[in-house]
């Protein structure tokens, strides 16, 4: 058996991990994604999952209600988790199982054009800004500013995308060939996006002293 199996469904990560105790199944907007029954999930335009859970642990009665918000052109890759709750160590039975556990929980935002790697786990009340990449197995715990390259447990920033670039990419119009096959569009991306590139050479450099 795969050492990191038995890690992987505890905390989430493998495609047949079940919700927990008392979670009851939520009706999903995406069939690739398995929602609690106390969550409430937003997903915007020309999102691509490959597996992910959202959870809010805990029976809804007694843990809060969670709203999960993910932006337009959104990706993420194999047993992507999202959990909006933990353990609250200051309320509730000490030992924090059963009846008289207690939980807290807090909402997830991720923004336009974010890309997850596989197995990419984010915690509750966590922040991710447009264009963010998340490296694949890290753990997000807290905010990631838009267009960070971020990776590791807990997840850091350690690189930044090409804002010019990224807003090229954006907003580039595949109008001209929307009903060309996919040879087509990716020639007609290259002919653009080697056109940027030279027009961004030609550009002028700053005074010494004003970079």
């Amino acid at each position: 058996m795969n050492p990191f199996s038995k890690i992987k469904r505890y905390l989430g990560l493998s495609k047949t991990r079940k919700l927990g105790a008392g979670e009851a199944a939520n009706a999903s907007p995406h069939p690739k994604v398995k929602l609690a029954a106390n969550v409430d999930l937003v997903i915007g335009k020309h999102c691509g999952f490959n597996g992910m859970l959202i959870q809010n642990d805990g029976a809804a009665k007694r843990t809060p209600r969670a709203t999960v918000r993910i932006g337009n052109h959104f990706h993420s890759g194999r047993g992507c988790c999202i959990r909006t709750s933990d353990h609250d160590f200051t309320r509730g039975y000490p030992m924090v199982h059963g009846e008289m556990a207690g939980y807290k929980s807090a909402d997830v935002i991720i923004g336009d054009y974010v890309w997850l790697g596989n197995d990419v786990l984010i915690m509750k009340g966590v922040t991710i800004g447009d264009g963010a990449v998340i490296q694949a197995r890290s753990v997000v715990v807290s905010d990631i500013p838009a267009l960070a390259i971020a990776g590791g447990h807990p997840c850091r920033v350690f690189a930044s995308r090409d804002r010019e670039e990224f807003e090229f990419l954006k907003n580039l119009d595949f109008t001209p060939v929307k009903s060309a096959g996919a040879a087509e569009k990716r020639a007609f991306f290259d002919k653009c996006f080697s056109e940027f590139k030279a027009s961004r050479s030609r550009l002028p450099s700053a005074p010494d002293g004003l970079e």
